[in-house]
């Protein structure tokens, strides 16, 4: 019983590889991009979209709060939704007609609203990678070649909600988060070739060392 599973958990170098390029969405392409040390273009498109995402959670927060105020000031009859929305753009800035039109309560519901979207505004745009956007525009990848551990770390919360897990390969004194696709895909403590963004230490590509006549991972 005991050989039969592990055969059946033991897994070519292919195999690993393809599990690899799963988790980490790269195709046989893009890996001889980043072989030659460079990022691939369909690298470029996935890693855009994780760069502006901060950006685009950043703008709705601050304009959520006044596509409300839009909504309920065209119910209110102020017009159509470019009246209704100048209409809350210049009540927003003469506070005293604001308190006139609302009077207190509201107004200072209004007002700890849009503050509240500002500032979760400014929270998701902080989140944004200087580094990793000038790592899109230079292109390169460093190549690293070693052992790589895996390690997973629960990270509980209180009330009773299910713990957070985070996942993370190390390699030598660095520790890269992945996802639990990549953790699972990992040979643990095999050698592999890392590909990683130069300033913001993002992997974008991993393949077993010894690679095979047909590495494949497409």
């Amino acid at each position: 019983m005991a050989a039969t599973i592990a055969t059946e958990q033991w897994r070519s170098k292919e195999q690993i590889l393809r599990d690899l390029a799963k988790a980490f969405k790269f195709s046989a392409g893009s890996l001889e991009a980043n072989r030659r040390g460079k990022l691939a273009l369909h690298q470029i498109g996935t890693t855009l979209i994780e760069l502006i995402r901060p950006l685009v959670f950043s703008a709705g927060s601050v304009l959520a709060p006044f596509s409300i105020w839009t909504v309920l000031a065209m119910v209110a009859g102020r017009g159509g939704s470019s009246d209704a929305f100048l209409y809350v753009v210049d009540r927003m800035m003469s506070p005293g007609n604001l308190f006139s039109d609302l009077g207190t309560f509201k107004t200072i519901l209004a007002a700890a609203l849009t503050l509240s979207g500002l500032v979760a505004g400014a929270m998701f745009a902080s989140r944004f990678s200087m580094a990793l956007y000038f790592d899109l525009i230079d292109r390169t990848v460093l190549i690293r070649e070693g052992r790589v551990e895996s390690s997973e770390h629960e990270l509980l919360r209180k009330n009773g909600k299910d713990p957070v897990e985070n996942y993370y390969f190390h390699f030598k004194s660095e520790k890269f988060p992945v996802s639990r696709k990549a953790f699972k895909a990992l040979d643990c403590g095999a050698a592999y070739y890392l590909y990683v963004l130069p300033r913001s230490r993002r992997l974008v590509a991993v393949e077993p060392k010894i690679r095979p006549d047909s590495s494949d991972p497409a």
